[in-house]
């Protein structure tokens, strides 16, 4: 039988608490690759240094966890794919980028992915909703705050906004 295994791409969500993909990615594999790909243009000085702190931070937590975080520069629509291919991973995770740089990059990663056979499964991380997803009654973006809170007040369950503590043990296949 093989043994299923699935890449957490973390990107700006360099955290394990309340990371949807972290949290899916641990509960339909067995093994867990927890993946960083640097990409010179998204990063001045000041998030550079944000980001050594950051990584730091998260390479210790995935230790907690058991996990050795893998960083690699370079384009992710050519490092992914290759190590996909080098570790046999069925599956990979993240959590979406709403830039216009990344959402063109992770259309054309998934469309990549998918036409191999690999399951591609992006989640909101940064948002309390995608933008797509609260319209006004004419289905066009809110321009009044006030009006749009009020909507998501009507549309928001609060099984949207959970979170879940990762620990060693949620790590390990049920009983």
């Amino acid at each position: 039988m093989s043994q299923r295994i699935g890449i957490v791409w973390f990107r700006f969500d360099l955290r394990i608490q309340d990371n949807l993909a972290l949290i899916t990615a641990i509960d339909e594999n067995q093994y867990i690759l927890p993946v960083y790909i640097y990409e010179e243009h998204e990063h001045g000085s000041a998030n550079k240094w944000w980001l050594h702190y950051s990584l730091t931070s998260l390479t210790n937590s995935l230790k907690d966890l058991g996990l050795k975080l893998i960083i690699q520069q370079g384009d992710p629509i050519q490092l992914i794919p290759n190590l996909i291919k080098e570790t046999k991973a069925s599956s990979i995770y993240w959590n979406k980028s709403y830039e216009p740089y990344g959402i063109k990059r992770d259309k054309e990663l998934t469309n990549t992915l998918l036409r191999n056979r690999i399951n591609v499964k992006s989640f909101n991380s940064t948002l309390l909703c995608p933008p797509e997803e609260i319209k006004n009654d004419q289905s066009q973006p809110f321009i009044v705050f006030t009006q749009f809170w009020n909507k998501c007040l009507t549309t928001l369950s609060p099984a949207r906004c959970y979170g879940r503590k990762m620990t060693r043990t949620s790590l390990l296949p049920p009983p």
